[in-house]
């Protein structure tokens, strides 16, 4: 099972990930240069961070959201 970040409204670019940590920079290299959106399958959580590092403030999604965090 696979979370999946889009950049737009649950559209245009999108990236799959599995369990894991994952950078701004693994983003963009994947061509997602922000996140606006974020699939997140039943029984998973995503953390998201505003700074690099896994510093800053953390949010946590349960559900598929939108967000310019």
């Amino acid at each position: 099972t696979k979370i999946t970040v889009y950049t737009g409204d649950f559209t245009g670019m999108k990236e799959e990930l599995a369990v894991g940590q994952y950078n701004h920079i693994y983003l963009a290299q994947s061509g997602i240069s922000f996140v606006g959106s974020i699939q997140v399958p039943a029984g998973m959580k995503v953390t998201i961070y505003s700074k690099d590092n896994y510093s800053g403030t953390a949010l946590t999604l349960t559900e598929d959201a939108t967000t310019r965090f």
